[in-house]
């Protein structure tokens, strides 16, 4: 009863973690504060997994609780997620981007989508060769699990394969991860309001993870 309590929590702070991807819907409108906690207090699931975006990531996470265990990540796992959370009826439904993508404010030039599929290839056999590696060791430490959870994070940020949801899928991957190997979610603030999340990023594209890693230690919530 408690995990699954404790479990609802986080998927609360999942679900807000994400909403300045979809400002000014109404995915993302608030009630009043008391009216708000009554809500949420007699819904089994987060407020704002009873919006149409909100149920689609929802879904992902469902997914993921039901799925990150027996099953490793891989490349069609993003694509799953990516269709998951954009609806499978989008024509973008876990396809790759066929433009060009920018993000503002980052310094750091993503590669173009000529190369995508080949990116996420090689992203892919260092998912298998990670995986099996840590499924063999006889014990795994937490730098271990949460140093790959966190590059697999940036890769697909940096990459950025998709139209859209990148972010999304990001923190999907890191988590499912992370869930694999006992060590909970890793909830990272929205990008946009958070200059320690921003500059880890960007330092982790040019190459240095080491912020991006330590920022996620302080974003851990244990289940």
């Amino acid at each position: 009863m408690f995990q699954r309590w404790r479990l609802k929590k986080i998927h609360a702070k999942f679900l807000e973690s994400c909403r300045n991807l979809k400002e000014g819907r109404a995915y993302w409108d608030q009630a009043s504060g008391f009216r708000k906690w009554i809500l949420e207090t007699i819904s089994p699931i987060p407020l704002l997994g009873l919006h149409e975006d909100g149920q689609r990531l929802l879904e992902a996470l469902q997914y993921l609780e039901a799925n990150c265990k027996s099953s490793a990540v891989r490349e069609e796992t993003l694509c799953h997620y990516h269709r998951l959370i954009v609806g499978k009826t989008s024509t973008d439904a876990g396809a790759y981007r066929k433009g060009v993508i920018s993000v503002i404010g980052s310094k750091v030039q993503r590669p173009p989508a000529q190369k995508v599929s080949a990116l996420m290839k090689q992203l892919d056999l260092k998912l298998q060769e990670e995986q099996q590696r840590l499924d063999g060791l006889p014990s795994r430490t937490e730098p271990d699990v949460l140093g790959l959870a966190v590059a697999v994070h940036q890769r697909i940020a940096f990459i950025h394969p998709f139209t859209d949801a990148n972010g999304r899928v990001a923190r999907l991957a890191m988590t499912h991860l992370l869930r694999r190997y006992d060590l909970g979610y890793a909830i990272f603030p929205p990008v946009n309001e958070s200059q320690d999340h921003w500059t880890a990023l960007e330092e982790a594209h040019r190459g240095n993870l080491k912020p991006l890693t330590q920022f996620a230690e302080r974003c851990l919530h244990r289940v």
